[in-house]
């Protein structure tokens, strides 16, 4: 998935991303009609996506089984199987195993092989999700014993690879869904995962547009994406709301977060990280610039940013005008053009019935199309 810098910072997020039952959980509407989606038949049944799942396979299979939790969506066991047959022999994931025979190999941030952290922290949360609670231990006592002295985790977390805010979030993230606290996971220099993003981001003494924004490594700028990742760790990730209930936050935050964190003596790193985000929201009317294309719209980073302020309880005008723009832009970006044939991909489907059901939405009908149906739709059988 690390193949290229622009990769790297990405993540699951592109065509390469993100980044149930055997029958459909009611009749899709007229308004998601789904007829340009092919299931592929393979030996990967299960899988959801029928793109090729080299780089992003795991990761796209883990948003898949939450957003589908989340949204009150059967998970078939040929899913859940799937995502289990493809775990290494130490509980870890890589993104993807064509050959379930050959054994995983080591971890390489030179070669961009081997498990890696955000396939291996999807799984955790996914399978947690599943109640799949096992499986989910191995791979987070992995995720803990590959953790950076700083106290953060490098996507490839090989000796000397450098810690990078996306990964650290993600790992934050699965930690919490496994019942585990940052707080009390330790490097061996006694540091947190908090310690580490904190190290990362932007102080009250920044530009006002950066105050608060975390870089994705070290001696980088604020970035979107990264403060966005980053924030899920900070403060959690969605969990089954039962009876279509009202979504409450996960973890509320600290009795003294208002917006203007720098004002308080004490700084509160999460709600700075959630300033910088909703500030950056609102400046782009609803919507965060492709940071590789500014004259672009990114719906990837928009979704994420959602999700993790959602996910604090955290709303506004540009909270609110970025759902907009997800309802608006969904139906083009859950079905991008490769090859001259639209087709729907899971992972991104996945992730903006996330951000949407987080926000209150109704994933069955968001932006005119049924994202639970069409989801259920790309399981390969």
């Amino acid at each position: 998935m690390r193949l290229a810098p622009r990769s790297r910072r990405t993540l699951v997020l592109t065509a390469t991303t993100a980044a149930l039952s055997a029958t459909l959980v009611g009749a899709l509407p007229a308004t998601g009609n789904a007829a340009e989606v092919t299931p592929t038949a393979s030996a990967d049944a299960g899988l959801f996506g029928s793109q090729d799942p080299t780089y992003d396979g795991v990761y796209r299979q883990g948003l898949a089984l939450l957003a589908l939790d989340a949204a009150g969506g059967a998970i078939p066991p040929s899913s859940v199987n799937w995502l289990i047959r493809q775990r290494c022999a130490n509980g870890s994931f890589m993104a993807y195993r064509a050959n379930l025979r050959m054994p995983c190999s080591a971890p390489s941030s030179t070669t961009y092989s081997g498990p890696d952290t955000n396939s291996t922290a999807l799984a955790v949360v996914a399978l947690n999700a599943v109640r799949r609670h096992g499986e989910a231990d191995r791979a987070a006592k992995w995720l803990v014993s590959h953790q950076n002295p700083d106290g953060g985790w490098a996507y490839y977390p090989s000796p000397g690879a450098a810690t990078d805010a996306n990964s650290t979030g993600l790992v934050m993230m699965a930690l919490r869904a496994h019942g585990i606290s940052p707080v009390v996971v330790r490097s061996s220099r006694a540091r947190t995962g908090y310690q580490a993003l904190s190290a990362l981001q932007s102080t009250c003494s920044a530009a006002p547009a950066d105050r608060g924004g975390i870089a994705f490594q070290s001696g980088g700028a604020p970035d979107e994406l990264a403060t966005a990742q980053a924030s899920l760790g900070l403060v959690g990730t969605v969990r089954q709301q039962r009876n279509d209930a009202g979504v409450l936050p996960v973890n509320r935050l600290t009795a003294g977060y208002v917006p203007g964190s720098c004002a308080f003596p004490v700084r509160n790193q999460t709600g700075l990280g959630l300033d910088f985000l909703r500030a950056h929201l609102a400046a782009g009317r609803g919507a965060l610039r492709d940071p590789f294309d500014p004259a672009k719209v990114s719906i990837g980073n928009t979704a994420y940013a959602v999700w993790a302020l959602t996910a604090a309880g955290r709303g506004g005008i540009g909270v609110n005008q970025a759902i907009a723009t997800l309802a608006r832009e969904t139906r083009n970006y859950v079905s991008p053009v490769s090859g001259g044939v639209r087709r729907d991909d899971a992972g991104r489907l996945a992730l903006i019935a996330l951000a949407a059901r987080q926000a209150g939405q109704r994933p069955a009908n968001f932006g005119g199309m049924n994202l639970v149906a069409r989801l259920q739709l790309t399981r390969r059988v």
